[in-house]
This record gives structure tokens, sequence and C-alpha cells, in this order.
């Protein structure tokens, strides 16, 4: 709560804390300490679908960002040429548009499409969405079918999409 309210990091917060027990006349209560935050935060669950949990229907946004987790900073690498090797992770944040509540965020490496974590994300959880909203990185076919035909699918095509004709082995015979 500190952190969402305040912006305070895990130091801060332990500061933060004992000067608000100390003017709180209750000095003697223990605030934990900066390791045991730590710890402790590693821990927290990531799924946090109380709406879905209570059936209610959602209009659900997905997306992604990237993370650099190693590398030399952009201006130094155009400056100087790329010298080391860059890490990059994505986080995909699926969230309720009305309420804007994360619903679930997923951790992924940079060579993991976004399409297929999406399907990872939504893979049983698809039942009380009324309206799904997504960027052109989610315009994959076996995406699509996870929503199915009932979501209203807001989700532009790729600049190179084609529409797929049905083979005609799949066509009923015309009589």
């Amino acid at each position: 709560m500190l952190k969402i309210n305040y912006g305070l990091k895990l130091r801060q917060r332990t500061g933060f804390l004992e000067s608000l027990f100390m003017l709180m006349g209750k000095s003697h209560l223990p605030v934990p300490d900066y390791r045991r935050l730590c710890r402790r935060q590693k821990s927290l669950p990531v799924d946090i679908g109380n709406r879905l949990a209570r059936g209610e229907n959602l209009s659900v946004g997905i997306d992604s960002t990237g993370l650099k987790v190693y590398g030399e900073g952009e201006w130094k690498a155009r400056k100087h040429g790329y010298l080391k090797h860059f890490t990059w992770q994505k986080l995909q944040l699926c969230m309720d548009l009305d309420t804007q509540e994360i619903l679930r965020a997923e951790l992924t490496g940079n060579d993991e499409d976004d399409a297929s974590v999406g399907t990872k994300i939504l893979k049983g959880k698809t039942i009380h969405i009324d309206r799904f909203i997504a960027d052109e990185a989610y315009d994959k076919f076996g995406f699509r079918e996870i929503l199915g035909s009932d979501i209203l699918q807001i989700i532009p095509p790729l600049k190179n999409a084609v529409i797929q004709k049905v083979p005609e082995r799949n066509l009923c015979p015309i009589i």
C-alpha cells in the first residue's frame, strides 16, 4: 500500500514506518527490515483476478512491454557501437478496462511470442469476458480461437495480413 500510495522504495518504506510508529507512540512495534521485505515481496502471488472469481462480465485488454535487464545505455550504444549483449524481458499485463485492475501479469523472456503468452494467460478464463482489446501482436488464429466467437474481439490485423481461403477439400460438395 505504501508503495502504491506514496511511491516509496523498500528502504524508504521501512524508514517511513519507523517514523510513523514513533509519532504514534508505538515505537515498540517491530518494523520489518529491508531483507525481510525483499523476501516477502518475492513470494507474493501475481494472479489477482477478483472480478473473474465473482463471475462478473469484463472488458479486458492485454499488452506487453519490454524491460531491459542487462545492457549498455542507448546513448552510449549509438555513440560508440554495441560492445556487450543486451538482455530483455517482456512483461505481459492483462487488465480490466473498466476498473483498471490488473487481472494477470506474466514475465517472460524476449524470445516468446505475445500471442502464445496471451494464450497461456487467458486459457480457461474467457467465460466472463464480453469485449477484448489488444494490439496486432495478438492477431493469430490460435489466439482468436481461444477467445471464441461470442467475445467482441478488437484486434487490428497485422500489416502483412492475408485472408485465408478455406481449402477445397473442406468444402461440402455442391449437388
